[in-house]
């Protein structure tokens, strides 16, 4: 097999594995949308369901909380910010994994989404850390003196997501060099 069809068998792979991705990456947003979508209807709607939701997640933990509607608001709105990361990076993700379908591949702009993606990625382990934080200080904030809570907690899920996020942040500076070579290259021919 010569080098020509290896590397166009290559490029047929990286757009189909791309055109899966892609499909996926649009689920992931799809879901997102609808899940905060179902928790926005069902805070109007259904205030006690999502009393019952808050006090089995935060309950649980051995904590005790006061929910009214200042408290409810803030945690919702604490809790979906990780979800809107999460819908940020999925569309960065869909945009990336088109410029590989459209068989673009080491491109400056495939480098950038790459690069968005990891911080953010990167970003999703303190943003968490933070708003679960912030989440148990808006539900114990109403509770008497010496009933409220501080709660900081890490994980290795925490320190997976940033490492996953600085390799990707690494490998978008490789793509960007091999970006430069392309150019590079292109200009020689």
């Amino acid at each position: 097999m010569s080098v020509d069809q290896k590397s166009s068998l290559s490029y047929k792979r990286i757009k189909s594995l791309a055109r899966y991705a892609c499909v996926f990456s649009v689920l992931g947003v799809i879901i997102s949308i609808g899940t905060i979508a179902y928790y926005s209807v069902l805070m109007l709607m259904d205030t006690q369901a999502v009393d019952a939701a808050i006090r089995e997640e935060f309950v649980a933990a051995g904590r005790a909380i006061t929910i009214n509607g200042v408290s409810r608001a803030l945690t919702f709105m604490f809790e979906i910010t990780p979800v809107l990361i999460g819908v940020y990076i999925f569309s960065q993700a869909i945009q990336l994994f088109r410029e590989y379908m459209s068989g673009r591949v080491f491109t400056f702009e495939a480098a950038k989404k790459l690069n968005k993606i990891g911080w953010a990625v990167a970003a999703l382990a303190p943003l968490e850390i933070l708003s679960e934080t912030l989440a148990v200080m808006a539900l114990t904030i109403y509770n008497p003196p010496g009933q409220r809570q501080l709660s900081i907690g890490i994980s290795e899920t925490e320190i997976y997501a940033i490492i996953l996020g600085l390799l990707l942040v690494t490998l978008a500076k490789i793509l960007h060099e091999a970006a430069v070579i392309s150019e590079e290259n292109q200009a020689i021919i």
